[in-house]
């Protein structure tokens, strides 16, 4: 296996949580919202007149990843630290208990991302265990 140089492992880390956040941020517009599965076929939350139509809301909590994308910018030339990664997976547990409030009422998450199919909601449900994954290496690794 070849070498490949830290500032591409930094690169392809910024360009994600850059991707997540936008995503994050613009979910409304990138996405038809979260759905629940029906027998007619979808049926999407943001439809329902109860408070399961502001599920879509909940996207806007990966906003929150602008704050490592900061953080590692300011960093950028610097060894991974230990916080940064604390950060990254703080982000992604705020990610997730946001997930799993929009899951209560009306959402079915991955139903939602796969089988609607949402390409904004895959690339998130995607590109966050590869952020920690991705972290947790830089860290290891003192990239």
């Amino acid at each position: 296996m070849r070498y490949i140089h830290p500032v591409f492992w930094n690169f392809v880390y910024l360009t994600l949580l850059a991707w997540v956040t936008t995503v994050g941020a613009a979910f409304d517009t990138l996405s038809r919202g979260l759905a629940a599965r029906t027998a007619e076929g979808p049926f999407f939350c943001d439809e329902l007149q109860s408070s399961g139509g502001d599920d879509d809301a909940m996207m806007f909590a990966f906003v929150i990843f602008a704050v490592p994308l900061a953080v590692r910018i300011i960093r950028t030339g610097r060894a991974f630290a230990g916080y940064e990664l604390a950060l990254v997976w703080g982000c992604a547990g705020v990610g997730g208990v946001a997930l799993w409030l929009a899951s209560l009422e009306c959402a079915e998450v991955f139903y939602s991302a796969f089988a609607v199919p949402d390409p904004a909601l895959a690339s998130i449900l995607i590109a966050v265990p590869v952020l920690c994954g991705l972290g947790w290496t830089l860290y290891r690794r003192r990239v």
